[in-house]
């Protein structure tokens, strides 16, 4: 087992193809673990959903989070985060995940009130675990 550098964190974080799975707290105190769509390198590790889904009104309620990034093809390698959910305010920057993310499928300009009710929060790591066994 070996424990990843910033580095090498950084780039297999910047990798496409991986799975990310995002854990909140629910108002009992529950965790409500999902996957979601996210944007990682150049020092941005941002998670995006929709506000009214059960996440997102977790992370409006409570911004504690964790974050969990492996990749189907090498499961014995991931990265986990622990720490505070900072939501993204700017339209455009919101803008710029949306298109980055939705244009994976084919939709690269969402309608404009897509984004009304889209939450996008930068992940605030206060613990990172990331190995390789």
């Amino acid at each position: 087992m070996d424990n990843l550098t910033e580095d090498q964190i950084q780039a297999f974080l910047a990798e496409g193809g991986r799975d990310v799975l995002v854990a909140t707290v629910n108002s009992s105190g529950q965790p409500h673990l999902v996957p979601v769509w996210y944007e990682a390198g150049c020092g941005r590790n941002r998670v995006y959903d929709r506000v009214s889904t059960v996440k997102g009104r977790n992370l409006r309620a409570n911004p504690r989070i964790a974050v969990c990034v492996s990749k189907p093809d090498d499961p014995i390698t991931f990265v986990s985060m622990q720490g505070m959910a900072e939501e993204v305010t700017g339209v455009e920057e919101k803008r710029r995940l949306v298109s980055l993310v939705m244009g994976k499928y084919g939709n690269p300009n969402p309608p404009e009130g897509d984004l009304d009710d889209t939450i996008v929060v930068r992940v605030k790591s206060a613990k990172t675990v990331a190995i390789r066994y």
